[in-house]
């Protein structure tokens, strides 16, 4: 009976441990850390062109979709990027979405960045 009780014990242990870090590493909570922030952060998937990516500038949460060039190479062509809250939206000016757009250059070098329902200033 002892010796099930400690096996039941190490297992739990073991679980405690996987949640904690799992918790720590979940990029969603990454993501809404950096926006409460106010920070800079990108959650993407760059070998799925398929999922759509996240990121959060100055406490805005934007979502972009990524569309792939599937005649020819395969490659991430054009992104549309969105925010997720009206609201927000007054504080990002063009230097702003500048930043935006060369850091998802950076990931997607030969993408469009295309804005949506965004005026700049």
């Amino acid at each position: 009976m002892v010796f099930l009780m400690r096996i039941a014990l190490i297992f739990l242990l073991v679980f405690l441990l996987y949640s904690i870090m799992s918790y720590i590493a979940s990029p969603d909570r990454k993501l809404l850390a950096a926006k409460r922030n106010k920070q800079f952060f990108l959650l993407d998937d760059p070998a799925n062109p398929l999922k759509n990516l996240f990121l959060t500038y100055k406490g805005i949460l934007f979502e972009g979709e990524k569309y792939i060039d599937s005649l020819h190479s395969g490659k991430v062509v054009t992104i549309h990027i969105w925010h997720c809250r009206h609201k927000t939206i007054d504080k990002l000016s063009l230097p702003d979405q500048k930043v935006i757009e060369r850091a998802l250059i950076d990931v997607y070098p030969e993408a469009e960045v295309e804005w949506k329902n965004i005026h700049p200033d």
